[in-house]
């Protein structure tokens, strides 16, 4: 029985309440059991054995609980409720007698007022609010690197809601859903914040936003070009391959370590440094390294591992050294046969330190080659040294010389955003990327301070993480011929004075471990 209105309480319009009425009717009538075949057969009637009409079934009864105890709630979700509504039965075809009715006078679906726009409309659906960005370009590269970097998200649509936050300006949220539950969502921002990335749980609300067809490639608008309609596609170089199947297989109940490759394509910013340093300090962690020079050129890493090797045997120090493996390029003339080869080199020696060690450390030529990929494609985390400089920069994206405001990604970009794409189909597992800055001036400089600010914008574009790097000290050089890092020079035999330069550079290398976040480092102190 409908209560009588009460003059005293806020007038809800009946026009208002009449999508979730009939919602509520269709909707439970679609979801029982029997149709028109079946009227001659005296049936129960039920709800299908299937989530949909589960799910319709539920809110049918809240609808109607709604309608007639807490109208004004209908109030915030009213548009989508009427959309519904039009979806399943269509309400100009409804005729008045269907309002008077149910109570409503004479007043039929032609009379309604039109809905209002559903865009930024009250949801009853919920989701999970990740990240907001200025531009929708920016939000539509930023949906496509975290589905690519949480699996969790597969299979979700995203949304954008305008913002306005004074003294900050205007932003667009992006969200993704829909949830029938705000348990299910919350599960999902659970598992999002335990991977470090923000997350907020929210309603379904905002307008939905996609990519253009594009022939099945993944395009996103980058820069000024996108408000002119000029798409960069986020693709494959022509040379750009990757394995179709996981690298470095180990067995079964076997412990897997922690792949490092430190890498980036172009020399000179410190890649061999950074790795001989990382390996030396986790040996003096107590973790069992493992390494690879993928440079078959130069082989500094390697070089620096075997100066290291010499320096023991002549001062009769037992210094901690890696497991290292050298892998040689192929001799074959065909390129198939040839990266056949080569892969199958990668994968086996990836295979053999993974299976002996808890970490295993990998110097990237500064190029771009076979090994190279398939290394940032077998890679945990990735650390990217670059100098403190625009012409560093311009390995990761391309900048505006006027307003110095960050461009399209380059090809090195690229290239890892499709590794991590390819693990998280494949290994359903993230890849890491870490950018630190090398070789920074103790002086302050405009070049400087940009080069950090197009930093900082670039790793919430691309989603890379900022750690700090070495500062620009001779004693990084002078090293390399002993072999020794800054953590040996305390040993005997060691001819270079320890100054506090040292210390300094020290506090550095704890403050890259610290950033790192590396498996089975957590809460276990820096000796050093």
């Amino acid at each position: 029985m409908i209560q009588a209105s009460d003059p005293t309480r806020p007038r809800y319009s009946a026009m208002r309440i009449l999508p979730a009425i009939l919602l509520a009717a269709i909707v439970s009538a679609c979801a029982t059991t029997g149709g028109d075949r079946d009227r001659d057969v005296p049936v129960e009637a039920g709800v299908a054995d299937t989530q949909p009409a589960r799910l319709a079934d539920a809110t049918a009864r809240e609808l109607a609980h709604l309608a007639r105890f807490e109208p004004e709630t209908l109030d915030q979700v009213y548009p989508e409720l009427r959309a519904l509504a039009a979806a399943l039965v269509g309400l100009e075809s409804l005729p008045a007698e269907e309002g008077a009715a149910l109570g409503l006078g004479t007043a039929g679906p032609q009379d309604l007022p039109p809905a209002p726009e559903f865009d930024d409309a009250h949801s009853v659906m919920h989701a999970v609010h990740l990240a907001s960005y200025r531009r929708e370009a920016m939000a539509l590269r930023g949906w496509a690197e975290l589905q690519a970097l949480y699996p969790v998200l597969a299979g979700l649509d995203a949304r954008l809601e305008h913002a306005h936050i004074p003294q900050q300006g205007d932003f667009l949220r992006l969200k993704a859903g829909p949830f029938d539950t705000g348990a299910a969502a919350l599960e999902v921002c659970t598992a999002l914040r335990s991977s470090g990335q923000y997350c907020q749980t929210t309603d379904y609300s905002g307008r939905a936003f996609a990519p253009p067809e594009s022939g099945g490639q993944s395009g996103v608008p980058c820069g000024a070009g996108a408000a002119q309609g000029i798409w960069v596609v986020m693709t494959k170089h022509p040379a750009f391959r990757l394995p179709s199947r996981p690298l470095g297989r180990v067995r079964d109940g076997v412990r897997e370590a922690h792949v490092i490759v430190v890498g980036n394509e172009k020399g000179g910013a410190g890649k061999s440094t950074v790795a001989m340093h990382l390996a030396v300090a986790l040996m003096r962690m107590g973790k069992t390294v493992g390494a690879m020079d993928l440079d078959l050129r130069q082989r500094t890493f390697g070089r620096y591992l075997g100066n290291r090797e010499r320096w023991c045997e002549r001062h009769g120090l037992g210094l901690p050294r890696p497991v290292e493996i050298a892998l040689a390029p192929s001799v074959q003339r065909d390129l198939d046969l040839a990266e056949q080869e080569e892969t199958d080199r990668f994968s086996a020696a990836l295979t053999d330190l993974k299976t002996q060690c808890d970490f295993v450390v990998i110097d990237a030529p500064g190029a771009d080659t076979l090994y190279s990929r398939l290394a940032h494609s077998s890679a945990d985390t990735i650390i990217t040294p670059v100098n403190d400089s625009f012409i560093d920069f311009d390995l990761l994206a391309e900048i505006d010389p006027d307003s110095f405001e960050v461009g399209s990604p380059s090809l090195y970009s690229e290239m890892v955003w499709e590794c991590r794409k390819r693990k998280a189909a494949m290994q359903k597992k993230s890849i890491d990327w870490v950018v630190m800055r090398n070789r920074i001036s103790m002086l302050d400089a405009r070049n400087k301070r940009r080069v950090g600010e197009g930093l900082k914008m670039l790793s919430q574009r691309i989603g890379f993480r900022l750690a700090p790097g070495f500062a620009e000290r001779v004693i990084y050089r002078e090293l390399f011929p002993l072999g020794l890092t800054l953590l040996d020079l305390t040993e005997n035999g060691s001819t270079v004075t320890f100054t506090m330069s040292h210390v300094a550079a020290r506090q550095e290398l704890r403050d890259l471990l610290i950033v790192l976040k590396l498996p089975g480092l957590e809460g276990q102190p820096i000796p050093f």
